[in-house]
């Protein structure tokens, strides 16, 4: 595998430009990870037709211009992988959440249209589906004082470093005959859906 690249949102134009440096520079594209970042927590009486047209932007509407981008590079090349990272309130609803849980789902939706689609190509398409995640790691002892925590099976929120092995593997040719899934690491949250 040649090249990895990560990036923000943008226009098409922009998106299109990255993806053709990328194989100007290294020849091929083999993998795309898109991990959008904008949450939006507010009653859905509250949520503003900008900001939930902003969350789209970001959350959507970015990943989808990636994703065609590189897997168009992929598909000619025959082989190809886009990962996806996506929360598990794309699957289970929260107070004050539908409009971040919706756009969620889409992207769910979008990473088994996709696998479909380019599977003869031979693209893998994949999500990694997380749960609570913080960046630093605390004590067990303090996270356990939290509602949440002792909702979660492991009794602790994750880390950035639990969801690197997943991510590795759906990268290498360890998972050639997985497409279409998003496999959660969530600490058994998922378990309660």
């Amino acid at each position: 595998m040649a090249s990895l690249l990560v990036g923000p949102f943008n226009n098409a134009g922009a998106v299109e430009a990255a993806t053709g440096r990328v194989i100007q520079r290294l020849g091929r594209f083999d993998i795309l990870v898109n991990a959008p970042q904008s949450e939006l927590f507010q009653p859905a009486s509250e949520v503003s037709d900008e900001a939930f047209s902003g969350l789209f932007e970001r959350n959507v509407a970015s990943v989808y211009r990636w994703s065609r981008a590189a897997g168009a590079h992929m598909s000619r090349q025959k082989s190809g992988r886009i990962i996806t990272f996506i929360s598990g309130l794309s699957r289970r609803g929260l107070v004050s959440g539908s409009a971040f849980s919706m756009k969620q789902a889409a992207l769910d939706a979008m990473t088994q249209s996709l696998a479909l689609e380019w599977a003869p190509a031979g693209v893998r398409v994949n999500g990694v589906g997380y749960g609570w995640v913080e960046p630093a790691r605390r004590p067990l002892e303090e996270q356990q004082k939290e509602r949440l925590v002792r909702f979660l099976p492991l009794r602790r929120k994750g880390h950035p470093d639990d969801l690197m092995g997943l991510l590795v593997y759906l990268a290498s040719d360890a998972s050639d005959f997985v497409t279409g899934q998003t496999i959660f690491v969530d600490g058994g949250a998922m378990a309660h859906a």
